[in-house]
């Protein structure tokens, strides 16, 4: 009995975490194939009439939150995912990028600051790859974003963001692209949220 209210309570935090993260515009997805840019996509109403049916058990599930996350864990368990996600779909693995890592990993201290593609100076986000020490020049490149208040275990976390990608067509677009050959997978955790950060490529 346990174990099924556990599952019922963890599907209602997906469902409601994810309504709020869309309609707050805080799951968002672009692509950039020779500098092309997609959507993000609007919450229906039917979800909105779950997001508030979902309140009452997120505030009575307190969970303790880490000083600290295990960041090499979220980012092995997001690479995993993914590439089982394109195997299903018959779709090329995808190989972690030293490079596209270090990128990621700015990305996503940058996101606590200002949650979008566009970077805190202005510039969009591929311009990280030719930060002062990192150099990828790619043919095709795209950035996932997402964020939560840290309420699950370190794999339980990736495994909610990772779902909430799965569910937002963008993001989900992003991660079964062909052409995507390399992923680096950014996190920063301060203290309450996490911030995930893939970026896809395939250099020249």
């Amino acid at each position: 009995m346990r174990r099924f209210l556990k599952r019922v309570i963890t599907i209602l935090l997906l469902i409601g975490t994810f309504f709020y993260m869309v309609d707050s515009g805080l799951l968002v997805t672009q692509i950039v194939p020779y500098f092309q840019n997609s959507a993000p996509q609007a919450p229906t109403t039917e979800s909105a009439t779950d997001s508030s049916s979902m309140e009452h058990f997120v505030i009575n599930q307190p969970f303790s939150q880490p000083d600290e996350v295990d960041e090499q864990l979220l980012r092995d368990t997001i690479l995993q995912l993914t590439n089982e996600l394109r195997s299903s779909l018959d779709v090329g693995t995808l190989i972690q990028n030293n490079t596209l890592q270090q990128a990621a990993d700015i990305r996503a201290l940058e996101s606590a600051q200002s949650f979008s593609h566009t970077r805190p100076d202005g510039s969009d986000f591929y311009t990280v790859l030719n930060e002062e020490g990192l150099s990828y020049t790619y043919q095709i490149t795209g950035e996932n974003l997402a964020l939560a208040t840290y309420h699950l275990d370190d794999v339980g976390m990736a495994e909610f963001l990772f779902d909430g990608w799965v569910e937002s067509p963008g993001h989900y677009q992003n991660m079964i692209e062909a052409d995507f050959s390399e992923l680096g997978v950014g996190v920063y955790y301060d203290g309450d949220i996490l911030y995930l950060v893939q970026i896809f490529g395939t250099a020249y």
